[in-house]
């Protein structure tokens, strides 16, 4: 007896359930008409010149067009070859000297964001030095200040990226201005 009832119910309810995948089917159809629709805008984004983006979306003019395509409104760039430190975000451009690995030591390259903020940090590993305005951008490594000013131009860090104090100060300030997150340090 409870076989026949379970039976009849699913059998009366047969006639919804086809009705609500019919729903589903066309909600389904829908819904990849919108996800090619969409590719099809990205592609064409994809193609677009920086003028073009701006007067599509109204974007302001210039760099902080493509700081924000690239997902970043601060970019630090940080040339080894060259011992210095572009830093570009809304406000402008801006460069600094730097210090990069000495000999037997080793700055690491490539790309990389949300940098950790420490306005005070001590080196546990080379005899408690002080790195102010430190941006911990890979494990330990970090750009910050120094006391060896004198240095900059040329390696002369244990691996980390050494600016003057003052310049340390401006670069924390800026990233942390406009957030971390928002942040994309490339070193090479």
């Amino acid at each position: 007896m409870k076989k026949l009832a379970l039976t009849l119910f699913a059998l009366a309810l047969l006639p919804s359930l086809a009705a609500r995948a019919a729903d589903l089917s066309v909600y389904d159809s829908a819904r990849k008409a919108d996800l090619a629709n969409a590719q099809t805008e990205i592609q064409l984004m994809d193609k677009a010149t920086p003028e073009e983006l701006e007067s599509l979306f109204n974007l302001p003019a210039g760099e902080e067009v493509s700081a924000i395509l690239s997902g970043f409104l601060v970019e630090i760039r940080v040339s080894i070859a060259s011992q210095s430190l572009n830093i570009s975000f809304p406000g402008g451009d801006w460069n600094t000297i730097i210090s990069s690995a000495r000999p037997g030591y080793h700055t690491v390259t490539g790309c990389f964001t949300n940098p950790r903020l420490e306005l005070m940090h001590y080196s546990s590993k080379y005899e408690n030095s002080p790195m102010p305005h430190s941006m911990f951008f890979y494990g330990g490594y970090a750009i910050h200040g120094t006391d060896e000013e004198s240095e900059l131009g040329h390696p002369a860090s244990h691996g980390c990226v050494r600016v003057s104090k003052r310049a340390a100060a401006y670069l924390y300030g800026i990233v942390q201005q406009y957030g971390p997150r928002n942040t994309r340090i490339c070193i090479e």
